[in-house]
């Protein structure tokens, strides 16, 4: 079951990044929408990137990477992972995704049945009702949720894409 949830900076995901590496060897990790910055430690990946496009993205840390490409797969995050037994991996991760997928009910309920334990990091919905340093925009672009976490459980809040930061509008951003 997935336990911890983690809402902040760049600083906290690192720091669970590196806790990962003092798992026991034989423990199984999947890293689950991690192809964009893997988390070295991961034995699978479920994303929608290829491997074959993995050198075009970070790392987290300076640790070699476990994960290749037999363990590699390509899939949707958001439909039932049926390639996987239940309780399969020691630990799961999904780091900075979940609140980009269309359905993180589902990721949530797969991470928990696939999995004995894990965490699941976003970015905090206060930044992302911020305004964006030289924007004009609130967030990030492209996510779809505000996730807060409440009595142990997550809540998403659906996100317009476009949120506006003034409060008028100015038409010639709107009619160009």
């Amino acid at each position: 079951m997935i336990t911890q949830y983690i809402f902040g900076d760049e600083k906290q995901i690192v720091e669970e990044s590196l806790a990962l590496e003092r798992l026991p060897y034989d423990d199984l990790v999947v890293d689950v929408g991690g192809a964009m910055c893997l988390m070295p430690r991961a034995d699978y990946v479920v994303d929608k990137i290829p491997f074959e496009k993995l050198d075009k993205y970070p790392k987290r840390n300076a640790f070699p990477i476990r994960v290749r490409k037999e363990r590699w797969i390509t899939a949707d995050i958001c439909k039932p992972m049926k390639y996987f037994n239940d309780k399969l991996f020691n630990y799961s991760v999904c780091s900075q995704t979940i609140e980009d997928v269309r359905d993180p009910i589902c990721l949530v309920s797969e991470l928990s049945r696939i999995s004995e334990a894990g965490f699941i990091s976003t970015v905090n919905w206060r930044y992302e009702l911020s305004v964006m340093r030289g924007s004009r925009w609130v967030g990030y672009w492209h996510h779809r949720w505000l996730i807060n976490e409440r009595d142990g459980c997550l809540e998403f809040i659906s996100k317009p894409p476009f949120l506006y930061s003034g409060l008028i509008l100015d038409s010639e951003l709107w009619l160009s």
